[in-house]
């Protein structure tokens, strides 16, 4: 099996079985730094795009926060899904009240789209689900007070107020991501050809940014501060890919070459 449709593989099916036991040992290993040559997506060859049939390895994904200060680096689990299939966080943001938010997807066990989480770390250290969205992916988050908060991910986005969340419905066929200059919040769909300002939840027409979201996607910090999102898997079986599944990892393939198409400076060369 190629490595990039292993990754890819892992990214888009939602299927992901649990052992009867849970690992022996949870405790993560230092992931690979985050680089701009290290994000950058491999161009995949034409005849290694999976089909119904083929033989996929089924992982336990388990989500983690890196925090990294004055007294050293060390790394928290997030909260486990009540599905018991593993998480797979895609960012964070650290408030002005010190609480600490990470958002990602939980996933199913079955086919189809995944469920859509942020979570909370209290000033405190205590963790808790602060959203959970039923078959709505999440991926990005951003805040400009710890009463101004976004999330976004599959057809829209949900806003924090201090007390509750105000969801937004977009176009359900988009992805879309969030980002914060510090003074605005801004939104962008999965391809970046459109943004928009988000103001106390409202979304606004704004001028066309370049701003990336992959450059910042799994980090976030406050002040001295610095945390990072990431991911362990432990290998728990082999099996065979179902026709939807094939769809599913064929579309985010297709999207893939897409992205290469319109911005082939991201892309490195393939490690066989």
């Amino acid at each position: 099996m190629k490595i990039w449709w292993f990754a890819l593989a892992l990214a888009a099916c939602s299927k992901h079985t649990a052992p009867s036991d849970p690992p022996s040992d949870p405790k993560p290993t230092a992931p690979t730094p985050v680089t701009a040559d290290a994000a950058a997506p491999e161009v995949p060859a034409v005849d290694d795009t999976p089909t119904a049939g083929d033989e996929v390895t089924e992982m336990l994904t388990t989500g983690f926060l890196r925090i990294k200060d004055g007294k050293g680096t060390h790394e928290e689990q997030l909260p486990g899904s009540p599905r018991k299939h593993g998480e797979f966080p895609e960012g964070c943001y650290a408030s002005a009240d010190g609480a600490v938010y990470a958002v990602g997807k939980q996933y199913t066990g079955v086919d189809g789209p995944d469920d859509g989480v942020v979570w909370k770390r209290a000033p405190d250290g205590t963790w808790s689900t602060a959203l959970r969205l039923e078959l709505v992916q999440l991926a990005s988050i951003t805040g400009l007070a710890p009463d101004d908060i976004v999330t976004a991910g599959h057809g829209g986005y949900s806003w924090w107020n201090g007390k509750t969340w105000a969801r937004t419905d977009l176009d359900e066929s988009s992805f879309y991501y969030v980002w914060s200059d510090g003074k605005a919040i801004y939104g962008t769909d999965f391809e970046m050809t459109k943004t928009f300002k988000i103001v106390k939840g409202k979304n606004e027409p704004a001028p066309h940014s370049d701003h990336n979201w992959r450059d910042d996607q799994y980090a976030c910090a406050r002040g001295a501060v610095s945390y990072q999102v990431f991911e362990t898997d432990k290998q728990i079986g082999k099996r065979k890919l179902s026709a939807n599944e094939a769809a599913e990892i064929q579309g985010e393939v297709k999207d893939l070459k897409k992205q290469v198409e319109e911005h082939p400076e991201n892309v490195r060369p393939a490690n066989n």
